[in-house]
């Protein structure tokens, strides 16, 4: 990884790094949120060979669907962890057959502090990866200065209502959860008040059915995400057994994923 990135982003690099031979099994909620956030980049003036920048690329989760939507793009494809980058590269080679001559780099970066030339693209682009940023205000308000007059960013990121049946799970027992509290829209949207207009803000819920809830921690675990909150104090196993029994007791064990998608103009 690239020296300028932020201390946090090692740990949570690794974290991902790790989870690439398992990401694919568990990456349904990421599909279908890319899904969602390529069909809403569709309906963009963007140029017919638009120069984009992707974080957060994992394995190739939103580029494929970018490439079917943009055949002619001119591309910089980023990701924090190198090895997810690098497999986004070969996957989409595999996928398409060519040689990726429009991409023209695959990059280990931290999307958080770009290591790019302000008013480069016509697209920045990210799915399910700017929740990790530790100032998302202030991250977006840099990426916007790396469009060009016009261009567009957009990206997907995670609601409140993520994981409310989790968290409700631990409230009811008096216990606090160590997955993270994701804001609210309405907080999300005030704090990019001062980044050049939001163009678009849409919630989408999404389920996700497990046949127990383990097999949800392990979903989160075989896609790099269980990374704890900051300042989160894990369960002890005794209290964890609690948590799982009480989520099983349910009828069906369903976890929401609160998906907002962001879309802001530079003017």
């Amino acid at each position: 990884m690239a020296d300028t990135a932020h201390p946090i982003a090692r740990p949570i690099a690794r974290r991902f790094a790790e989870a690439l031979p398992t990401y694919d099994q568990a990456a349904d909620i990421q599909r279908r949120s890319a899904a969602g956030l390529v069909a809403r980049i569709a309906t963009l003036p963007l140029p017919e060979a638009p120069q984009i920048l992707e974080l957060g690329c994992g394995p190739g989760t939103l580029t494929g669907q970018l490439y079917r939507q943009f055949p002619r793009m001119q591309a910089v494809i980023s990701d924090i962890a190198p090895v997810m980058a690098a497999a986004c590269r070969d996957r989409l080679a595999r996928q398409h057959q060519h040689d990726n001559a429009g991409i023209r780099r695959f990059v280990a970066m931290d999307g958080e502090l770009p290591a790019v030339a302000d008013g480069s693209f016509d697209l920045i682009c990210a799915n399910l990866a700017v929740q990790w940023f530790c100032d998302l205000p202030k991250s977006l308000t840099r990426l916007m200065a790396a469009l060009r007059p016009g261009g567009y960013l957009a990206v997907t990121t995670l609601g409140r209502e993520t994981f409310k049946e989790w968290h409700a799970a631990h409230a009811r027992l008096g216990l606090g959860a160590a997955t993270p509290v994701y804001p609210t829209v309405e907080r999300l949207t005030a704090a990019l008040s001062a980044t050049a207009g939001i163009y678009l803000a849409r919630e989408d819920l999404l389920e996700s059915h497990h046949p127990t809830a383990l097999d949800f921690l392990r979903s989160l675990r075989l896609i790099g995400a269980d990374f704890p909150a900051a300042g989160s104090r894990p369960l002890s196993p005794g209290a964890l057994r609690r948590v799982l029994k009480e989520l099983d007791a349910s009828e069906r064990i369903v976890v929401s994923y609160q998906i907002v998608t962001l879309v802001l103009q530079r003017l």
